[in-house]
């Protein structure tokens, strides 16, 4: 292949040559990607209210599908697939366009870790607005560009048809960064292997999301700088796993809920899963406060009924969970539940009248389930007699 002189302190490199067919069939194969990927985020938009949607965050699924698509607008900019196309957008315009679409796509898939983890593990539902978690994340992405669109440090270079910078260094930030994001999902991913029981979809999708990170991040700078005397095959290698890399990241949460949905329907309906749509109702939470009702009036005509403040304690969290409609939070409440009352060496777990059986029960369901505190319930109000009694009265045995 033929060189070009060093041009802003670059070093010499082949020239930029016609594409081929495998180039065509990479760029026939991304447009598919980006054009489903696009039509993904209107059906989202359009059906934010679904089961489905609802549990994977649907507007943490537009801002991935959209950063998905921008990032593989930018790499194609980045590295000649335009051609002389290339030099009338101007190098502050593929860098930008580069460097926020890899950085928003990589925050993007972090941010739906840390937040899972946020949510099962610290148990915040109340946490900062995508938004701004996303524009926290995107500084270091939005810092480089702005570095290498510089006129002084950036030239196109017609003869390779790609933005030359005088300086790696912002280039080399950029995919620290997405090395950090990386290792740090997958930090997360290990911890929240222990509510994976609890909650399935999530663990999967974070450890899913977590693999795809770090490969990606190991790829895309080896390919960058080692290919860098075969810039038809950079090209092509970089196109491609940026765009597989898009693709994973938003299919591993909307495809693992949507599969549960569609092939456990029957099954998701007879308990209740996802804690929202259809099953949630306001006649099963005039049932729980009917119940807590008859416990209070037992309690109050008796001075033995066991445990009082614990059992009241627990009703009250039952029905403030039942009035819960996110569902990051309605998770968040879940999990805190167990955590004080079902978990082993837990003081409140001792003091509620339930078997053994059903708390190990309990905890073998899914965090999602509408009905994951029925039994236990249930054996609350067996054990203080609520249960056997249509309502409090002299002839209760407590009295």
């Amino acid at each position: 292949m033929a060189t070009i002189e060093t041009i802003s302190g670059v070093g010499a490199g082949p020239a930029w040559t016609p594409l081929g067919t495998m180039d065509y069939g990479i760029i026939g194969a991304t447009t598919v990607v980006d054009v489903t990927t696009a039509l993904f985020i209107v059906h989202v938009v359009w059906n934010a209210g679904w089961p489905p949607y609802t549990a994977a965050d649907p507007q943490l699924l537009v801002y991935t599908s959209m950063a998905a698509i921008i990032a593989t607008l930018g790499v194609s900019m980045r590295y000649g697939l335009w051609g002389s196309d290339g030099e009338a957008l101007g190098c502050d315009v593929v860098a930008s366009f580069t460097w926020i679409g890899l950085g928003a796509l990589f925050s993007t898939a972090f941010l739906r870790v840390y937040r899972a983890h946020d949510v099962l593990i610290r148990q915040d539902g109340g946490m900062w607005p995508v938004v701004a978690q996303l524009a926290l994340l995107l500084l270091p992405f939005t810092l480089a560009p702005a570095f290498l669109s510089s006129s002084s440090v950036a030239m196109f270079d017609p003869a390779s048809m790609e933005c030359q910078p005088e300086s790696t260094v912002p280039e080399w930030s950029a995919f620290v960064v997405m090395g950090i994001l990386a290792a740090f999902s997958l930090v997360l991913a290990f911890r929240l292997r222990v509510v994976r029981v609890q909650a399935p979809y999530e663990f999967e999708t974070a450890l899913a999301i977590s693999v795809i990170l770090a490969v990606a991040a190991a790829a895309l700078p080896l390919v960058h700088w080692e290919m860098e005397g075969d810039r038809d095959g950079r090209r092509e290698i970089t196109l491609l796993t940026t765009a597989l890399t898009g693709v994973g990241i938003v299919a591993a949460p909307a495809l693992r809920f949507l599969y549960s949905y569609i092939s456990d329907e029957e099954k998701l309906k007879s308990s209740g899963d996802f804690c929202i749509g259809e099953w949630r109702s306001k006649k099963k939470l005039d049932y729980i406060i009917m119940q807590s009702r008859k416990f209070q009036e037992v309690a109050s005509s008796s001075r033995n009924v066991p445990n009082f403040p614990v059992v009241d304690e627990f009703f009250r969290a039952l029905i403030a969970r039942e009035e819960i409609t996110s569902y990051p939070k309605l998770q968040s409440t879940t999990m805190r539940i167990l955590d004080k009352y079902f978990r082993k060496g837990v003081l409140h777990a001792t003091a509620l009248p339930i078997s053994e059986a059903c708390i190990t029960t309990t905890l073998q369901q899914k965090a999602s389930s509408t009905f994951i505190f029925d039994r236990a319930r249930a054996e609350v109000l067996d054990g203080i007699g609520v249960g056997k009694l249509p309502q409090a009265s002299l002839s209760s045995p407590f009295h």
